[in-house]
């Protein structure tokens, strides 16, 4: 017996139909496959298939610009009466695909077949990639779009959530966006179980470790460099929350970002005044409010922490040193003034 809506694709017209559990089949969206409308086809409701405001959404899901008659593709705005976009896809490429050197079409020029709900994707995967998705909700105030294939979470954009009733930190909503939005691909592999830094089994992963992910890089055949995901641990992020917030979300901005600036073409991890590291510490500064990056001791980074150690992480009006336990947890000891003098600039 087929019970509940299922939805399928039909005709050269690419119209979305429901069939219900009795079998009938019934008009949903009237919608032509590059994105067109086709209208005088009935009211816009709920029933079928609308949202309950008035943001045109098309077939291809992008939201359409009432001004511009572009759709909002996240990473690029799309031209849906030409089924193009505007701007050109950032690859990655198959040389093999002579549809590959077209950098303006949507899918490939054959949108029956395929759908691009926003060219974006952030990969999670781990035990607790779904946990990390619920945090990044909770705090950031966006719903985060993704779709699960063989345990890995692909998200694919976000929106703000309407129902929403917490307090945001604007500066940490918006790296959430970016990374959200963004054309390249972050990868992250997030946990309670790695809390051994895969970079060196003495020292204890303390949320993230994307230093250790970028220095073991690879090359495959084509050339291009390989980086595995940065182990994430919800332990640390959750202990740090309990405790402060704030702190905690700057530093999960930080390797968010910087996790994907370092995947980015020409990136790199740390230059000493530029790289994914620095714009990943700007985040971080944004986000608790402070004039100066943090300043932190030789010897102690996210993922270089041994058990019962002090990390201090120095800013510009406060200092929180930390003390990392064997799983990833830590305590946090919040400090304003700080005590440790940072160096003359």
């Amino acid at each position: 017996m087929m019970m509940g809506t299922v939805s399928l694709i039909v005709g050269s017209c690419g119209f979305l139909f429901n069939t219900n559990a009795s079998g009938q089949v019934t008009a949903r969206h009237d919608y032509m496959p590059f994105g067109e409308e086709i209208v005088g086809l009935g009211n816009r409701t709920s029933s079928n298939g609308y949202q309950d405001d008035d943001i045109r959404q098309k077939f291809t899901s992008y939201e359409r610009d009432n001004e511009t008659d572009l759709d909002f593709a996240q990473a690029r705005m799309y031209a849906n009466r030409l089924g193009r976009f505007t701007g050109v896809d950032a690859g990655p490429f198959t040389p093999a695909d002579p549809q590959n050197f077209n950098r303006y079409s949507y899918v490939q020029n054959n949108p029956l077949k395929f759908r691009d709900p926003s060219g974006n994707e952030i990969e999670l995967s781990g035990d607790q990639a779904l946990d990390f998705i619920d945090y990044l909700e909770k705090k950031s105030g966006r719903k985060l779009k993704y779709k699960v294939t063989n345990g890995v979470y692909k998200i694919t954009g976000s929106e703000k959530d309407k129902n929403f009733t917490g307090k945001v930190n604007k500066d940490f909503a918006d790296a959430v966006k970016k990374v959200a939005g963004s054309s390249d691909v972050a990868k992250f592999n997030v946990d309670s179980n790695n809390a051994k830094n895969a970079n060196n089994k003495n020292e204890i992963l303390f949320f993230d470790d994307n230093e250790a992910a970028w220095n073991s890089q690879t090359t495959d055949k084509s050339g291009n460099k390989v980086i595995r995901p940065g182990n994430v641990n919800m332990n640390s992020i959750n202990s740090v929350d309990g405790q402060d917030s704030d702190f905690a979300q700057a530093l999960v901005g930080h390797f968010l970002v910087e996790g994907l600036e370092m995947r980015q073409k020409g990136g790199n991890y740390d230059l000493g005044t530029e790289g994914a590291h620095q714009t990943g510490l700007e985040v971080e500064r944004d986000i608790l409010g402070q004039k100066d990056k943090r300043y932190q001791q030789v010897g102690g980074g996210n993922s270089q922490a041994t058990s019962g150690a002090t990390i201090s992480f120095v800013y510009t009006t406060v200092q929180y040193d930390v003390i990392v336990k064997n799983d990833g947890s830590a305590t946090v000891n919040k400090v304003s003034p700080p005590t440790v003098q940072r160096p003359k600039k």
